[in-house]
């Protein structure tokens, strides 16, 4: 899969990946966790996080049937530019359920997310497009991911968001 990126001084500043690009990124999830290569089993529902993880939350629940709902949720510590969410946690269908998101930075609201539903009762996995590996003990690192990234990766312009 090719990116398109912005070189400036020979260190990616950000790059702008296409609808295309984030929806073959999803087809890769859904194949392998279709296949089981993942090691999750089955699962009930897709939880798709506002706002970042919509798009690729719908993707994945059209891919492999399986319903999808969402949790409007940022973490308040987190590297999220959204802090004024409720941070209600729904319950929702099922009892195995699949977290999904666009990135996960320091993973704040997976991590924030993945215990409380899990503290609800819930079989909880999670994905993102692209996962920042911040050679860091404490970061959150997803079940899976579509693309590994480094810590001093640009900046991700995603294609739902507003320039």
């Amino acid at each position: 899969m090719s990116i398109t990126t912005h070189m400036q001084y020979g260190l990616k500043d950000y790059i702008n990946p296409s609808y295309n690009e984030i929806k073959a990124c999803c087809k890769h999830l859904a194949d392998f966790i279709h296949y089981n290569d993942s090691g999750i089993g089955k699962v009930d529902c897709i939880v798709g996080i506002t706002r970042g993880g919509l798009m690729p939350a719908q993707e994945l629940s059209h891919m492999l049937n399986i319903p999808m709902e969402t949790v409007n949720y940022s973490s308040k510590s987190g590297a999220g530019d959204n802090k004024n969410h409720q941070n209600i946690i729904p319950d929702v269908r099922g009892k195995s359920i699949l977290l999904v998101d666009d990135i996960c930075d320091t993973g704040d609201t997976l991590r924030e997310l993945t215990d409380a539903y899990t503290n609800k009762g819930y079989k909880v996995f999670s994905a993102v497009i692209y996962y920042k590996n911040l050679n860091n003990t404490r970061a959150f690192v997803p079940d899976i991911w579509a693309l590994r990234i480094s810590q001093n990766f640009g900046f991700i312009n995603f294609p739902w968001e507003v320039a």
